[in-house]
């Protein structure tokens, strides 16, 4: 510690620096399991492309895509409910749909919707037999729509707690044979996304972090795609580097070959602090 002495002779003559000091934790993100029992219920015009989704070399794989950033709901809708201090309107998505090894389009149902769960999820059937599935969908909150004052503050980053990120997830659909069904937080921070290890989950899975110890992986939410190596995710950084959060959410990715793929969640949150 600074001697007092010292600490009162660089202060005369003006040479002490700034010092920045942390304000307590809030809960920029809330989204809870009581918003409304109605359905929202929408068909996005898809993108058509063909890409190597299984990242076996080869751009054989017919993908259809919903683009990374898409509104989720309009701001001004008035058929879901939010709760006062609940995040709401703002969330914004995207997701990834691929035939493997096909040189089919998908041929799919594709729903967005809250069930009278409360759980944001968003749905694909395929009719095509015998062809192998992948999907993989993203959903975050910018940080324009964090809650109680947030928005307004600079130097977002985690709170050092060990609950500070929590998620459940809602992901149907039983995985094809080596291609786990789980999900990652997600977070954006000086313009770069990054995600944290993919986490093996069932149809419900509960879990909580601290995101300022947590290992966070580069993520590029690639023009069209989303899918990413999950056995290869790059250099770790710890979360408590990650100074200037910008926005926060959830990844999923998994495959089948049979059956209907739900991906979404029930709750999330995120505890920041700001300097």
């Amino acid at each position: 510690m600074m001697n007092r002495f010292w600490w009162i002779i660089l202060v005369g003559m003006g040479l002490l620096a700034s010092v920045s000091v942390a304000v307590e934790p809030v809960v920029a993100v809330d989204f809870g399991a009581d918003y409304s029992d109605s359905y929202i219920n929408a068909f996005e015009v898809p993108v058509f492309s063909t890409v190597d989704a299984d990242s076996d070399g080869k751009k054989d794989d017919r993908l259809l895509s919903i683009a990374f950033g898409t509104a989720y709901w309009p701001l001004d809708s008035d058929i879901v409910v939010i709760p006062e201090g609940k995040s709401g309107p703002g969330l914004k998505y995207g997701v990834s749909l691929a035939n493997i090894d096909s040189d089919l389009d998908p041929v799919m149902n594709l729903n967005r919707f809250t069930p009278k769960d409360e759980t944001v999820i968003y749905g694909w059937t395929n009719t095509v037999p015998g062809i192998s599935r992948r999907m993989a969908s993203a959903w975050y909150w910018e940080k324009i729509n964090f809650l109680n004052g947030a928005d307004q503050k600079k130097g977002l980053r985690f709170a050092d707690e060990e609950d500070s990120l929590k998620l459940a997830t809602n992901l149907a659909g039983t995985p094809a044979a080596g291609f786990m069904r789980g999900a990652a937080f997600l977070v954006q921070s000086d313009g770069r996304w990054y995600i944290t290890k993919l986490t093996s989950a069932g149809y419900t899975t509960q879990w909580s972090i601290n995101g300022a110890a947590a290992d966070w992986y580069e993520f590029e939410p690639a023009k069209g795609t989303l899918f990413f190596d999950r056995s290869n995710p790059g250099p770790a950084v710890k979360g408590s580097s990650l100074m200037d959060i910008t926005a926060f959410g959830m990844v999923a990715q998994h495959g089948l070959t049979s059956g209907t793929l739900y991906q979404g969640f029930k709750t999330m949150s995120a505890v920041l602090v700001a300097e």
